[in-house]
């Protein structure tokens, strides 16, 4: 829904929170009837999981759009049932029943070690978002669970949340190597932006990391470090972080290609192409991360062309293996952002052509 509202041209100067609002009316009212026809929710997720479309607003950031609490980025099941329980009852949290109460308390919280803890799914602070339509989403969640957890409730304020953000992330810094301690912060930063002083530690951190160590440890310790690092770009105002991993990432695809080379890639098994292959994906969507920390949608197409060249320059099959993607994006953006990446394009092309023994191995 939301990638067919971005196409309709009629939508483009409505307000964000309008667009938002006819998403989620638009979805619920195409729920409501594959209900009335008795057809299977999980036959409706596992479909439309298959065809989810592309963003086609790669090098754009609307603030009142992408902050707002109603974005589908902001939003996971076990969130959108506790606002929407918490929303319902908040008028009767006291006369519940106790075998219920108890079952609410179950569903937003873990038990680890005999402590309680908030669901993972659920921290982050929403009342830092966007939130124009005031929304039962964007509330503070500490203040509605108050009646029914009691002293609990204090679990979901921003306070703990902020102390427990500055503990992860300092956790990232001593254990880096360990890769649940990366998947930690990207579960509990969330994708919300943060304070300045959350900010100016995560920084701190993410450039003393030394991705290309992580990477000779282990390639998937290493995939995740440099993607989730990227994702965190959003909430980092320090413009020697993005230069110091993109500065990762160019001795990255060096190592890549003596880890990989392209001569050899057709004769690998199929289960170590998809690894090689998903690697070079997750490369180019750093790359792309990088890129966004630019002020202008033209000038981050460009510094994705200049990066994504760099890229392919040193690591061959990165090329070979996500041309096709490239190309689309070509096709799906504005002529003043894709002229810069047609250029990537081009270079891409001219390495395959001189390698196309390696396209064997991909067919």
């Amino acid at each position: 829904m939301n990638y067919q509202f971005v196409l309709n041209p009629d939508l483009q100067n409505v307000p964000a929170e309008v667009r938002l609002l006819l998403i989620w009316a638009h979805s619920h009212h195409i729920y409501s009837i594959f209900v009335s026809l008795g057809v299977d929710s999980d036959w409706l997720l596992n479909t439309f999981k298959q065809n989810i479309n592309p963003p086609t607003r790669l090098f754009e950031h609307e603030t009142n759009f992408e902050n707002n609490i109603l974005h589908i980025r902001h939003v996971n099941t076990q969130l959108l049932i506790t606002y929407g329980l918490t929303y319902l009852l908040q008028n009767y949290q006291v006369s519940l029943p106790t075998s219920l109460r108890q079952d609410v308390i179950n569903f937003v919280t873990i038990k680890h070690e005999d402590v309680l803890l908030p669901n993972p799914f659920l921290i982050g602070n929403p009342t830092r978002a966007e939130n124009p339509l005031s929304s039962f989403l964007g509330q503070d969640l500490s203040q509605q669970l108050q009646e029914l957890m009691g002293e609990n409730s204090t679990l979901f304020d921003y306070a703990n949340k902020k102390s427990l953000a500055l503990a992860t992330i300092q956790n990232v810094k001593g254990n880096s190597s360990n890769i649940s301690s990366w998947i930690e912060l990207f579960a509990i930063v969330g994708t919300l932006k943060v304070e300045d002083d959350v900010s100016d530690e995560l920084a701190q951190v993410l450039q003393s990391i030394n991705y290309l160590r992580l990477f000779e440890d282990s390639i998937e310790l290493g995939e995740k470090a440099i993607h989730i690092a990227s994702l965190q770009l959003p909430f980092i105002k320090d413009s020697t972080v993005p230069r110091y991993l993109k500065e990762q990432v160019i001795e990255l695809a060096e190592f890549l290609a003596t880890r990989y080379p392209d001569k050899v890639f057709g004769s690998l098994p199929d289960q170590e192409k998809e690894k090689i292959s998903r690697l070079a994906g997750v490369l180019l969507e750093v790359a792309l991360n990088i890129s966004k920390k630019e002020e202008t949608p033209e000038e981050r197409a460009f510094n994705l062309q200049v990066l994504g060249i760099e890229i392919a320059k040193r690591w061959k099959l990165f090329g070979t293996i996500t041309r096709p993607v490239v190309q689309y994006i070509c096709e799906i953006v504005p002529p003043s952002q894709a002229k810069h990446l047609w250029k990537l394009l081009v270079f891409m092309r001219a390495a395959d052509e001189s390698n196309s023994y390696v396209l064997v191995g991909l067919k």
